[in-house]
């Protein structure tokens, strides 16, 4: 059986709801400092080449790629629903429940928290784990060395980012929740130009709070955003608001960005050359959350 090589860590539907009317989008490279030149097909970004390939008892497998496209399958639907923009749409709670899982799976498994992963397993024990080895016959947990080796190997170090995003998932009070969760879109008839980048998940402050029990901003498709309001109340977006959080965006980028449009994203590079200090960074994430009150 053929294994899978390029492998997203952005999926691909998602990223479609990024591209301009040709189907591709504009990219800058960070670590170059330029965008990248020609547009680019969701297929050739936001992926690395056998970022989930493993060897196990000797044989290299991708089946930890398939756990991630088995989830990215269950919520695609959901998400084409949530960007139609449809007026008198309404959204379910299980279309709510889905997105917040989506939101926790990408957050988790983003290069950037490939370290907090790694840290993750090093403090991992079994009284305190999330996942758990069982005798099936006794139910008893399994002997302290095997639980340690099996945590131990790689591919159980990235199918980890899923379990964690379903620890997220269960610590929350969905019921209680599902309510703070809200959708804003561009007007159809005004540009859709929000930016995707490879560090997507805008998160007020250092909170200690669970992931999705804190203050967040979340650009869905290029004419939607998603607002973690946490009980708060969010004021009317202004297309001032809207390009805060795309030089945010820019600036908490690992290296990708990535938009419809070449010009506003060169323009949206250019204001953030401007936030070149933590101060400034910190006011502009004051900008960036004085939506919500």
């Amino acid at each position: 059986m053929t294994l899978s090589k390029r492998h997203h860590y952005l999926p691909e539907f998602y990223i479609k709801g990024f591209v301009g009317i040709d189907g591709k989008v504009s990219v800058y490279n960070k670590n170059k400092g330029k965008i990248e030149n020609g547009r680019k097909s969701p297929k050739q970004i936001f992926f690395e080449w056998n970022r989930n390939t493993f060897e196990l008892q000797g044989k290299k497998t991708d089946f930890v790629e398939g756990l991630h496209r088995f989830g990215e399958n269950q919520f695609a639907p959901t998400y084409k629903k949530l960007i139609k923009n449809l007026d008198g749409i309404a959204l379910t709670a299980y279309d709510v429940f889905q997105l917040m899982l989506f939101i926790s799976t990408i957050y988790r498994r983003i290069p950037s928290q490939d370290e907090s992963a790694i840290e993750y397993i090093k403090n991992l024990k079994q009284e305190n784990s999330f996942f758990g080895i069982r005798n099936k016959n006794t139910g008893e947990n399994a002997p302290i060395e095997m639980f340690e080796r099996i945590i131990n190997e790689p591919s159980f170090m990235e199918s980890s980012k899923i379990m964690r995003s379903m620890e997220d998932y269960f610590k929350v009070n969905r019921v209680e929740t599902a309510k703070n969760w809200k959708l804003s879109y561009s007007p159809k008839n005004s540009p859709q130009l929000h930016l995707l980048s490879d560090n997507p998940l805008i998160i007020e402050g250092n909170s200690k709070n669970e992931l999705l029990n804190r203050i967040s901003i979340f650009p869905l498709s290029k004419g939607t955003t998603v607002y973690n309001t946490c009980n708060k109340i969010v004021n009317k977006v202004s297309p001032e608001s809207t390009i805060y959080v795309d030089i945010l965006t820019f600036i908490q980028a690992e290296n990708l960005v990535c938009g419809p449009d070449k010009e506003y994203l060169k323009i949206i590079s250019e204001f953030a050359k401007e936030y070149d200090t933590e101060r400034k960074i910190e006011l502009l994430k004051w900008k960036v959350f004085e939506i919500f009150e």
